[in-house]
């Protein structure tokens, strides 16, 4: 934890005041029946570069850093991006964004993969969230995402569930419920529940 406080800090100074941007915070919880983790998530969106620091997301007690680019058009943002992963998993992982951001709904998509270094395996991770606007403060859809750790006889982990999100002026709250699908954990229940600021 003491390493994504240190990032975080360090990122706040990094980030040019004089440019247009937006800052989000969030803490999120991932409750399972076997597993418990808190998970702090920082992204930095400026004119000219895009951070991301999470902890406890990537892997158990590790570190995520990433840094990109933001090529918008319009409504539609496309975010390459080149991370490390460190802690207890470390990894080279480049990450791609897709943003299709309206006044009706949000579609976004999360597609990673990580190279794992000093003796550690490689993973592929995929996320959609799709919620529509119902008023300006309750937003309802879907999520799922899908996870595969390349390590002989591992399987694909895939989830899916319903999503809705609270947003109250500058602070959110997002709740998914998530059911596995498989074939890894078929049929075990996760609960992602989460509350940001964005400024």
């Amino acid at each position: 934890m003491r390493n994504i406080v240190v990032f975080l800090v360090a990122f706040w100074f990094l980030v040019p005041s004089c440019a247009a941007q937006e800052n989000d915070f969030s803490l999120w919880l991932r409750r399972t029946n076997k597993e418990n983790f808190l998970i702090p998530w920082y992204t930095h969106d400026g004119q000219k570069a895009f951070f991301d620091a999470r902890y406890n997301f990537d892997m158990p007690k590790s570190a995520g850093v990433f840094v990109g680019k933001n090529l918008k058009t319009g409504r539609f943002s496309f975010i390459p991006e080149a991370g490390v992963i460190f802690g207890k998993y470390n990894a080279v992982s480049p990450e791609l964004l897709v943003i299709i951001n309206t006044k009706r709904f949000l579609l976004f998509s999360q597609n990673q993969y990580s190279f794992g270094v000093a003796g550690n395996t490689d993973f592929a991770y995929h996320w959609i969230d799709f919620v529509v606007n119902v008023n300006k403060w309750l937003a309802l859809g879907a999520d799922e995402q899908v996870f595969k750790e390349f390590i002989l006889g591992s399987q694909t982990q895939v989830d899916v569930g319903p999503a809705a999100k609270i947003t109250v002026k500058k602070m959110y709250f997002r709740l998914w419920p998530a059911w596995s699908v498989g074939p890894a954990n078929v049929g075990r229940r996760t609960l992602f529940a989460g509350i940001g600021y964005v400024f």
